[in-house]
């Protein structure tokens, strides 16, 4: 009989950094950013041409801070942090890459594009990265090429960064 997988432990670095963005201090927000940064950029290379990617790294670096606080309340520890940012970057990156391509195919009035319901949460998917696979996230990669991607591109932007993956 299989052993079930039991969560990485999570540092008590993440925890405090986590606790210190949703408390609003300065300190710990330079630090998440510095920490998205390079996932950011790494997985804006990814999907975008090269001209475009440090408008993409930049625009959806922005987007995540915007939401910072929904971002850290969602982590549900199952994942440690970087591994979970990774996931939310390589999301955010992706869906910002698709609302340029509508912009250029259909002009400035376009909505961003929104994940419907069905798809996996960044902390199922980073569940997923970090070793705890959840039979319908595995299910739903097989099927969902948009969220097998953002996986992908997580998991190259921890290695690259020398996070886990």
């Amino acid at each position: 009989m299989a052993q079930p997988r039991v969560s990485p432990p999570i540092s008590q670095a993440d925890e405090a950094l986590a606790a210190g963005v949703l408390a609003g201090e300065i300190g710990p927000q330079d630090r998440l950013t510095r920490a998205l940064r390079p996932l950011v950029e790494h997985s804006a290379s990814g999907v975008a041409h090269p001209g475009d990617a440090d408008d993409l790294a930049a625009l959806s670096l922005y987007q995540i801070l915007q939401a910072e606080e929904r971002l850290l309340s969602s982590w549900d520890r199952r994942a440690p942090l970087n591994t979970y940012l990774a996931v939310a970057a390589a999301r955010v990156c992706v869906d910002e890459h698709r609302r340029f391509q509508l912009l250029r195919r259909m002009g400035p009035d376009v909505q961003r594009p929104e994940i419907g319901p069905g798809h996996p949460s960044d902390s199922d998917l980073a569940g997923h990265l970090a070793g705890l696979p959840l039979p319908q996230v595995r299910d739903h990669l097989l099927s969902c090429a948009r969220c097998a991607r953002n996986l992908e591109l997580a998991a190259r932007a921890l290695a690259a960064s020398g996070g886990d993956a």
